[in-house]
This record gives C-alpha cells, structure tokens and sequence, in this order.
C-alpha cells in the first residue's frame, strides 16, 4: 500500500487517481521498486516491488574460501620437449667404413660363386655338345666380371633406392636418404653409384671426405643424399 502525496489517504499502489481528492498519481510513484545486487563479501538479498527474495547464488569458485580447494585439486603441468623434426641422425665415418668393408665381403663371396657357376654352365655345355675345348680360363674370367658388375650394379642401386640399406648397412644401423630426409629414387641410387668412381679418385679422397663434419662423401654430394643412423634424430640442422 502506498499513500496520496496531496491528501494522505491510502492508495493501492496499482490506483492511478486518488479516490478522496482525485490527484493523479506520478508515473515514477506508481509501481516503487528496488534493485539491489549481491556483493561479492556480502549475502544480500534484493526487493522487487514489496516482496523480499533470496540472494542470488554465487558459483562454488568465486568464493575465497573455494579457490585454495580448488588449487589443490588442479592436476600439475607437465612440460613437454618438442624435438625438431628432420632425418634419424648423422653417420659416423667409421661406421660407414664398416658398412663397406661387410657390403665387399658379401659382394666377393658372390662373385666367387658367380665363377663357380660360370665354370659348371661351361662344362655342362661341353657334355651336352659333346665338344672338349669349350672350357677357357679367359672365358670364365670374362663371364665372371659381367656378373660381377651387374651384381654390383644391382646391389647397390636397388637397395639403395629400396629400404635406402644394403646388407653392411643394415648390420650397423644406417640409412641412405635424400638430403631432404626422404627416400632415394632409383635415379638418385644410379647418381650415387656413379659417384663411387669419382669419390675412389685419386686415392678414395672423396671417401675419406666422409670423415670431416657433416659427413658426407663425395658421392653424396654429386647425388644429393646422406647417410643417417636410423633410430636417433639429429642435432636441427646436422646433415650426413
């Protein structure tokens, strides 16, 4: 209930004239109301219009007393390393060398086993034809050495352009890749080969080349490749 401001008498607060002295009621007495929000200290409540309400809720965190709590069970941060990324790691000369050494190994035992073959192919030859002086040391020499460097050709360049390891590679843990850190293709592989030439010219220079930082021979370089050690990354920007 509220009052007349001319006469006094009480007014229902929805009346919009006086029923004694018929005075208008102002526009801003008509409907009082107050509007009060809670403060963060304090739990107070509001009034609209004549009717009290409750405070308005606060949410668990804006307490003080909530937020140590909440601390508490906040998990740790872990720190995370971010490796560079970029081929599996340089190779060492020596293990290069090794590598050679066992790839020489397999490849003389095959070309002995390439002029055993040679000599049986010719003497079943002579028993088929029934001739006895088809069988040549010169022959068998020759035969031998087209095996041989089609063995050497095909060992190199395939396995190279393949899983990027021959066999001495695969023993010692190292990879032939593209300076990029992709594999060989197969003209890269043929390049590389071809290098092998030029790195043995004159006494194996541009092998022993592999020995001076970053490590890579003079056949690397004319065919774009490295040599990595395959499951170790590299310091950014180490090359082989």
């Amino acid at each position: 209930m509220s009052q007349c401001a001319e006469c006094g008498q009480p007014m229902h607060r929805h009346q919009l004239t006086c029923g004694s002295c018929g005075a208008t009621v102002p526009r801003a007495a008509r409907h009082p109301q107050t509007f009060e929000l809670p403060s963060h200290d304090e739990h107070e409540g509001f009034v609209l219009g004549d009717e009290p309400h409750e405070p308005f809720p606060r949410h668990p965190l804006e307490t003080a007393e909530s937020v140590p709590a909440a601390r508490s069970r906040a998990r740790p941060m872990r720190t995370v390393r971010l490796r560079a990324a970029g081929p599996a790691g340089d190779a060492a000369f020596f293990s290069r060398a090794w590598a050679l050494v066992v790839d020489l190994i397999v490849l003389l035992i095959a070309s002995r086993l390439l002029s055993v073959v040679a000599t049986l192919a010719i003497r079943a030859a002579e028993a088929a034809t029934g001739e006895t002086e088809l069988y040549d040391d010169i022959l068998v020499a020759q035969l031998s050495n087209i095996g041989t460097l089609a063995l050497v050709a095909s060992y190199f360049v395939f396995l190279h352009a393949g899983e990027g390891q021959t066999i001495g590679k695969g023993l010692v843990g190292l990879r032939v890749l593209r300076a990029s850190g992709e594999p060989l293709d197969l003209l890269q592989s043929v390049i590389r080969l071809v290098g092998y030439v030029f790195s043995a010219l004159p006494f194996y220079f541009g092998f022993l080349l592999a020995a001076i930082s970053p490590h890579r021979g003079l056949h690397d370089y004319l065919a774009g490749t490295i040599v990595v050690r395959v499951g170790r990354e590299p310091a950014e920007g180490a090359t082989a």
